[in-house]
């Protein structure tokens, strides 16, 4: 009988010790899911600052080759001014825009480079948040894509008038001696490239 009793009491003891044992893994695994989740959280936040960020520039640079192709052939216009014209001289405020959709996101733009001869905007973000008293850092990157598709056209980093093949030589564009007749309006999209 003294022998039943004694092992009754271990019996105990082991579901005394097992209970915070149990409890610390179960605070382990949810503070490990939390940061696992969080670092996740903070990639995406990155990427899609990233995506925005090469987006908003594009546009902008875009929304500004489109100002100039309408002012250029406008009825006041001369027409002939736009072929010719450098793709990377028509980027105003591309840069601040970026920059402000990289905020609104969450991130700093680290880096931001246009390449004129491709009409591409590339851009790289950097977010960061604080785990466990460490400071993480998440980068993403993203490339946009200016597409001419009416009305202007661009070889290389030369914009030019889309009549008749892509004219980026203001003296052809004088002999052409076009008229706002014979230009279309100007269309162009932007795409996320990657």
């Amino acid at each position: 009988m003294v022998k039943h009793w004694l092992a009754r009491d271990d019996r105990g003891a082991a579901a005394v010790v097992a209970i915070p044992v149990v409890l610390a893994a179960l605070a382990l695994t949810l503070l490990l899911i939390a940061g696992v989740g969080g670092a996740s959280q903070e990639r995406r936040g990155a990427t899609t600052a990233a995506d925005a960020a090469a987006l908003a520039a594009a546009q902008q640079w875009r929304d500004e080759i489109k100002r100039q192709y309408e002012s250029d052939t406008s009825t006041d216009g001369t027409i002939p001014d736009f072929a010719g014209r450098r793709l990377a001289d028509l980027r105003a405020d591309a840069e601040v825009r970026a920059r402000h959709l990289a905020l609104a996101n969450g991130a700093i733009v680290e880096s931001l480079s246009f390449d004129a001869e491709r009409a591409e905007v590339k851009v790289t973000t950097l977010s960061t948040d604080e785990f466990a008293g460490a400071l993480r850092e998440y980068r993403a990157s993203a490339v946009a894509r200016i597409e001419m598709r009416t009305g202007a056209c661009r070889e290389g980093a030369t914009l030019g008038l889309l009549v008749a093949g892509c004219v980026t030589s203001p003296i052809d564009a004088i002999a052409m001696d076009l008229t706002t007749a014979d230009i279309s309006a100007f269309g162009a999209v932007v795409t996320l490239v990657r």
